[in-house]
């Protein structure tokens, strides 16, 4: 059964781009190559967030807007139903208090994402 996760998504895409911008190379062509860039990059953004020991990099499903099929992301996840190591904080249901996930813990995650808005629901896929 998937697990719900609380946080930010971000695409293969993204993260690919990210790491060129970063000076980690994406292989091109071969996915297992791909993989291993998108994993390193997902790395280096999660170590620079200042959470690393409260959250986890998780494989997520994010809906499409139009109803569509949708796409699959990676999710700095802040909390989640069933963390995946006893230093992710746990809630139940899409009730996540404030003092759970203050935003001063995730500020600097938000700035290195470049988003401008709050952590969101996912469903994870691993």
């Amino acid at each position: 059964m998937p697990t719900l996760c609380y946080g930010y998504a971000a695409s293969d895409k993204w993260l690919l781009a990210e790491g060129a911008r970063l000076g980690i190379k994406n292989p091109g062509g071969n996915h297992h190559k791909r993989q291993v860039a998108i994993s390193a990059v997902s790395s280096a953004i999660w170590m620079q967030s200042k959470i690393m020991f409260c959250s986890a990099v998780d494989r997520v499903h994010v809906p499409s807007p139009d109803g569509g099929p949708g796409s699959y992301a990676w999710c700095f996840t802040l909390a989640s139903e069933n963390p995946p190591n006893v230093n992710v904080p746990r809630f139940y249901g899409r009730d996540v208090p404030e003092s759970l996930v203050p935003e001063a813990s995730y500020r600097f995650l938000k700035a290195l994402l470049r988003v401008d808005h709050g952590p969101s629901f996912y469903y994870s896929v691993i």
